[in-house]
């Protein structure tokens, strides 16, 4: 059982020993959070709806990073349109925002199905100033991103399908700034950590020190949990084998099969 669930991680979980592009350098400190002053939006093709006014008195802005070709982004428009139509009577504007050519977004948004789904202002940002303002400022990597403003102040940086609540509480003044902040620069911390961690595992991969990389994936497990902590255990087994460390890899494989009987069904 051992052996074939050794060849199964060997042929479908991602490559360990084959070098991963370097994690782009992240900053150390963020040059927007929450609690900063909201850049101006610099976009001049608004591709649904009409260009608001950036940043009215009394309004709430949710500026959202999106993309055609992103799932996850595309799910989340149908969301987005209805607290556009809930929220739009309490001064909630908002704008989907993609870095795409004005042709793309226009070609999709034509389509019956994102004209039903998508009913809110989009717009393009193709030589991506507002993203760079936004996204990169945030250490944000990843879409869909929203990022809530009221008073011409961020109040709140994350996914669009988890932004209902704090929303809420920023449009009737119950919302805690300060410890959304605290929050959230917590985790852009550790998501850089995370980032400086694959870089070092990059190198020690390429050179083929496989203690270090062996370090370097304990840590990584140590880390995280559930579906990334088994993910992680999975390279592991992958690095150990490859390093010619086949008992660890078998012991780490049976761990594996207590921790997911599933796995058994290899």
């Amino acid at each position: 059982m051992l052996n074939v669930l050794l060849a199964a991680i060997i042929s479908q979980a991602p490559a360990a020993t084959q070098a991963a592009p370097a994690a782009p350098a992240a900053p150390t400190t963020l040059a927007l959070s929450i609690g900063s002053k909201a850049p101006i939006p610099e976009i001049s093709d608004f591709v649904r709806g009409e260009k608001p006014t950036f940043f009215e008195p009394g309004k709430v802005y949710v500026i959202e990073f999106w993309a055609t070709w992103c799932p996850p982004c595309r799910q989340s428009m149908p969301h987005l349109t209805k607290l556009a139509e809930d929220m739009k009577s309490k001064g909630v504007v908002i704008v989907g925002v993609s870095d795409e050519k004005v042709e793309t977004v226009r070609t999709f948004l034509e389509k019956d199905e994102w004209k039903q789904k998508a009913r809110y202002t989009l717009a393009t940002d193709p030589d991506r100033s507002t993203y760079k303002a936004y996204m990169e400022a945030s250490g944000q990597g990843g879409i869909p991103t929203a990022f809530i403003v009221k008073e011409g102040v961020v109040q709140w940086i994350g996914h669009p399908m988890e932004m209902d609540a704090p929303l809420a509480k920023i449009v009737d003044g119950t919302w805690d700034p300060k410890t959304a902040k605290q929050t959230f620069e917590d985790a852009v911390a550790e998501e850089m950590k995370a980032m400086g961690r694959q870089n070092d595992m990059t190198k020690a991969i390429d050179s083929k020190d496989w203690d270090k990389a062996v370090a370097l994936i304990d840590a990584e497990i140590a880390a995280s949990t559930g579906e990334e902590a088994m993910q992680s255990k999975v390279q592991k087994a992958q690095i150990l084998l490859v390093a010619g460390r086949s008992e660890a890899a078998y012991a780490l494989c049976a761990e594996l099969i207590k921790e997911d009987p599933a796995l058994r069904n290899f």
